[in-house]
């Protein structure tokens, strides 16, 4: 009986986060096959972006404030910096490439309570990179530089960005892993949805209430076999409990906890 109860309250909640799907904050819809589908399927709300929004080109002088002051570490950052202290230990002048690294962030938390300044470069959005390179000029900062194009590096790191990259795996085969040098020889991946109970998918979120993405939800062993059939092992995972992925009517495929990787080069 309680699990008959329990089925039909899921059913309920279920029937509630669809419906509610167009106007809430974060959250999730749909299984698909491709992002095509994905955004074929999209609701049709007034107002509502199909992709990300160019980062406003007004919003320099805000991001230069931020950033003259330290920047508080958030939970997601402590196993990431943890294996990144590890990594330039032993080699000082690895070059870090930040991929997805919206306001570069990650360098100024990291570089807030750490002397070590690496070479460090964000992988974004051309609007992104435009204000970017302003702000690193305007701060006079000589180790921080934005680009639209993976580079060579020897640690790709990346957050919470993966998931929104249609053709992530040709990007990384061509820039990240395969490139002249050997690729990256570490990669640190923190805020992943990786899932053990079916194949990779793509479903659409509603993301901060402002446009709908789609987004893959790997198959954990998918995933790291990617990175180990091009010749990296798996160093360390954990589980990231403040991201998650819950799916109206598909619960047992759904991703209730994020995950963070660390591979390095065999």
């Amino acid at each position: 009986m309680k699990k008959i109860l329990k089925s039909l309250l899921n059913f309920c909640k279920d029937i509630y986060h669809y419906l509610h799907f167009p106007n809430a904050y974060i959250a999730y819809r749909g299984v698909y096959t491709s992002f095509e589908e994905a955004l074929e399927c999209m609701p049709k709300t007034k107002g509502r972006n199909k992709g990300y929004i160019d980062t406003p080109q007004d919003i320099l002088q805000s991001w230069c404030e931020m950033f003259k002051k330290p920047i508080a570490l958030v939970d997601t950052e402590y196993p990431l910096f943890f294996h990144l202290d590890r990594i330039l230990a032993q080699n000082p002048k690895a070059k870090v490439c930040d991929f997805g690294g919206a306001n570069g962030r990650h360098y100024f938390a990291y570089t807030s309570y750490n002397a070590l300044k690496p070479q460090w470069e964000v992988v974004e959005l051309e609007s992104n990179v435009s204000v970017g390179n302003a702000m690193v000029k305007e701060l006079k900062i000589e180790n921080l530089s934005f680009s639209t194009n993976l580079s060579p590096s020897n640690i790709l790191l990346s957050s919470s960005a993966f998931q929104y990259v249609k053709n992530i795996w040709e990007l990384l085969d061509k820039f990240a892993l395969l490139s002249s040098g050997g690729g990256a020889t570490h990669i640190l991946l923190t805020r992943i949805p990786l899932q053990s109970k079916t194949h990779t998918f793509i479903t659409l979120q509603n993301a901060l209430n402002q446009y709908y993405l789609p987004l893959y939800i790997f198959n954990r062993d998918e995933f790291i076999g990617f990175f180990t059939s091009r010749g990296y092992r798996l160093v360390d995972e954990w589980k990231d409990p403040f991201d998650s992925s819950m799916i109206p009517f598909h619960r047992d495929i759904s991703v209730y906890q994020y995950s963070g990787l660390c591979f390095e080069k065999v």
